[in-house]
Order: structure tokens, then sequence, then C-alpha cells
């Protein structure tokens, strides 16, 4: 509560990273019934995700046993599946713009 978006994308990201974000864009907004998920657990689910990105600055990976199971990095080309409608709309979206040259 009390925080803008940028702000939760930055803590979200130190709390499962240990990563630290100085400047951040808003990259996309996905919202709609093409986001629904229903996870393996049959958990339901209409997202609504803000997309932001940032510069890796080089900085160690951190694992919080309580937020993370594992932390990797992997060439956008080597992704494991990704499961959910919206990340799967991520990468395609992040490849596009990258082609692009908008990144």
């Amino acid at each position: 509560m009390g925080e803008s978006l940028e702000e939760t994308a930055r803590r979200e990201l130190w709390e499962e990273t240990g990563l630290k974000v100085g400047d951040l864009r808003l990259f996309a907004l996905l919202s709609g019934p093409e986001y629904y998920y229903r996870y393996p657990n049959g958990d339901e689910v209409y997202n609504v995700s803000a997309m932001f990105v940032g510069r890796y600055r080089g900085e160690p990976l951190r694992l919080d046993p309580e937020e993370t199971k594992e932390l990797r990095f992997f060439a956008l080309n080597d992704l494991p599946p990704l499961m959910g409608p919206v990340n799967q709309k991520a990468l395609e979206m992040l490849k596009q713009a990258l082609a692009q040259g908008d990144l």
C-alpha cells in the first residue's frame, strides 16, 4: 500500500533476488481475458501485469528460501518452459523489442 508500481517492482526484485535496479522504464501493461490462467493446483487468475525494463549491474544473486526456490540467469533463447500466458506474452514482446532495437 502506498507504493508506486516502480517502487513495488524494485522492492519485489530485491526481496526475491537481492538485485537492485536504478532506472526502470515501463515496457507494457497486460490485462484482459487472454491472460486468464489456471495453475496446476486449480487456482485461477486473470492477470494484470506491469512490465518494466532495467539494467543489470552485475551484482550476485541472493537466494531467500522463503521467497524463491532457485535463481539462475538464462540466455534469452535458452529459457526453460514458462508457465502462464503473461510470461509467454512478455517473452514474445521482449524478443520483438530487442529485435527491433527498441531496448
